[in-house]
């Protein structure tokens, strides 16, 4: 069998995906469900992994906490997004077997609802700290 004759699905994503692990928290019916990083992120979505993960389903509402260091942006401020997503895939752990993946190494995959981010506010060093 030769690379061309597998089936590739087209590509859909509006970005380019980046891997980055990224602090998050994802909260349904005020619930926490899962707080850990991201695998990769683009500004339309991000792939988490998510033990347990089966309980979402495809088309859930989610809302979703990140943050972004600063260091990520080459800028003295990082930020953080609090927004509304919607689950665009589930890897069960069988479907993770399936493919040859171990079932922690695969995760849930949101689309994220567009919103402004604000940046950060600078932390400021505590009174008397400040280097001579």
């Amino acid at each position: 069998m030769s690379a061309n004759d597998l089936h590739c699905p087209e590509e859909r994503r509006k970005e380019r995906r980046r891997s980055a692990l990224l602090p998050m928290r994802v909260i349904a019916s005020g619930q926490t469900l899962f707080e850990g990083v991201t695998r990769d992120a683009s500004p339309s979505g991000i792939f988490f992994g998510m033990p347990g993960g089966e309980t979402l389903s495809v088309g859930d509402r989610v809302w979703v906490e990140l943050s972004v260091p600063a260091e990520l942006l080459g800028g003295p401020l990082g930020y953080r997004s609090s927004r509304g997503a919607t689950v665009a895939r589930v890897e069960s752990s069988t479907l993770a077997s399936q493919v040859g993946c171990r079932s922690r190494a695969c995760g849930v995959a949101l689309a994220l609802d567009a919103e402004a981010v604000v940046p950060a506010a600078r932390r400021r060093e505590p009174a008397g700290s400040e280097v001579a």
